[in-house]
């Protein structure tokens, strides 16, 4: 009997720590408020992310929208529900390594940029996720 013991044990272990698991993913990629927030102030931002100037991006889940609904680019309503989160970041880092010939500004890239006015890029790490979880709401 102890070899079925140590069995149950492992197995009871493996799921338990299953779930720690995809508990502590949540956290990681949950969207709260402030998060949004921020999101939208980029996003609203002339300094920052501007994204309104170029892009329509009507939200019905918030109750400030971007004042400026652009249609140089492509609209972003829906872009939620039709682009993973990890494209969605790649996209705002850095859109020319999915289409070289796109027109929008690296956010979160100096890549090919040989003399940048400012040494740093557009947005911070932190400032592109918030990007994202707003976009990740326009479905």
């Amino acid at each position: 009997m102890p070899i079925c013991d140590s069995f149950f044990r492992r197995i009871a272990f493996r799921y338990a720590s299953s779930i720690v698991f995809c508990i502590f993913t949540n956290l990681a990629y949950s969207q709260t408020p402030d998060n949004l927030e921020q999101g939208w102030r980029i996003i609203n931002d002339g300094n920052l992310g501007n994204c309104g100037t170029c892009h329509q991006l009507r939200s019905s889940n918030y109750s400030q929208p971007t004042q400026k609904q652009g249609n140089f680019g492509p609209s972003l309503v829906g872009v939620g529900r039709r682009y993973s989160r990890e494209i969605l970041l790649q996209w705002v880092t850095d859109a020319r390594q999915i289409s070289s010939g796109t027109l929008m500004p690296p956010y979160g890239s100096l890549e090919g940029i040989e003399q940048p006015i400012v040494p740093r890029t557009i947005l911070s790490a932190e400032q592109i996720k918030n990007v994202v979880d707003v976009l990740q709401t326009l479905r």
